[in-house]
């Protein structure tokens, strides 16, 4: 089984492509069903052609290849570059210092910081403003990766820094709801003592158990 896309062979059974990652289609074609040489002349002719246009030749035809089938195949598709883990792991770090910041101005901000003396009892203004301040530094991680990965840019700030795009399995910009269940997808990707992150730099198209739960990818973008 070839990919139609970069013309890599594959098992049989591949449903996506071991190099570029593309979906195979069942009725691929071999790379060389791409160009059409004439028999008597030798020179390239259209991929439709039944005759030669040279020297009026009649062309061959593959088996298991047909001119209409092959004008209808999509146009070969740029190689992907899949994020590895150590790059995909300092964007994290990037991430995570801006949000340890505004979490930082938050506790401050709500009193949430500030704790009692040891001979203070500690009161309820201390838990509701610890609790608060929480609660906002949730919803900020959220709102921070949901808004910026489904947004024009496909990448938050550390990702941005690294060159890397949060895409779905075509290659497509996702949505705001998919960003926001592959966020909260990683509370099941660190409750397993992290495998869910470290899958990013063993798995074949390096996706984290978060992507594979969103459908999502994360590639170089340059």
């Amino acid at each position: 089984m070839y990919c139609p896309y970069c013309g890599t062979e594959n098992a049989d059974q591949a449903e996506f492509c071991g190099s570029c990652g593309a979906k195979v289609p069942k009725d691929a074609y071999p790379p060389q069903a791409q160009k059409l040489f004439c028999p008597q002349c030798s020179k390239e002719n259209e991929i439709t052609s039944r005759f030669c246009q040279h020297c009026g030749a009649k062309m061959p035809v593959s088996e298991g290849y047909s001119p209409a089938a092959a004008a209808a195949m999509p146009m070969p598709l740029p190689r992907v570059d899949y994020a590895g883990f150590w790059r995909r792991f300092v964007a994290f770090i990037i991430d995570a210092v801006i949000l340890g910041i505004i979490a930082g101005v938050l506790n401050l901000v709500t009193g949430g910081s500030k704790m009692p003396s040891t001979f203070e009892p500690m009161s309820m203004h201390y838990f509701t403003g610890f609790a608060f301040s929480n609660f906002l530094s949730v919803v900020i991680a959220w709102l921070y990766y949901a808004l910026l990965e489904s947004s024009s840019k496909q990448a938050t700030a550390g990702k941005m820094a690294l060159g890397l795009v949060v895409t779905d399995l075509q290659g497509r910009r996702i949505n705001f709801w998919r960003a926001t269940g592959r966020h909260f997808s990683k509370i099941i990707s660190g409750a397993i003592l992290m495998i869910g992150f470290i899958m990013a730099g063993v798995t074949a198209r390096k996706q984290a158990l978060h992507d594979m739960i969103a459908g999502t990818l994360v590639l170089v973008s340059r």
